[in-house]
């Protein structure tokens, strides 16, 4: 696999796809993943790990949470990297904030 893929072991990332009229309204928010790794599948090159486990002070059940989660590395065309306790932390705050 190309030597030029980055490394996000131990970090959050939140990637944007590209994505389609078709696409699910939460894709547009961005896709957080827990340390992402990457494999190949077929031809592609896919970045595959878990979406975040829910927040343990929320009430609502999160349908998303900890799931296997494999995005196509060709259809991200931007993403931001976190510290995995710095970003459960801002999304802690931000729900706060809302609630």
């Amino acid at each position: 696999m190309d030597d030029q893929l980055p490394d996000f072991t131990g970090q959050t990332v939140v990637f944007y796809i590209t994505t389609s009229s078709e696409s699910l309204m939460w894709v547009a928010d961005g896709i957080a993943m827990d340390s992402p790794s990457f494999h190949r599948q077929g031809d592609r090159v896919f970045v595959t790990g878990k979406t975040p486990p829910a927040d343990d002070n929320s009430e609502v059940f999160d349908r998303e949470a900890n799931r296997d989660i494999g995005l196509a590395w060709d259809s991200v065309f931007y993403y931001v990297v976190a510290p995995t306790k710095e970003y459960r932390e801002a999304i802690r705050k931000e729900g706060i904030a809302e609630g």
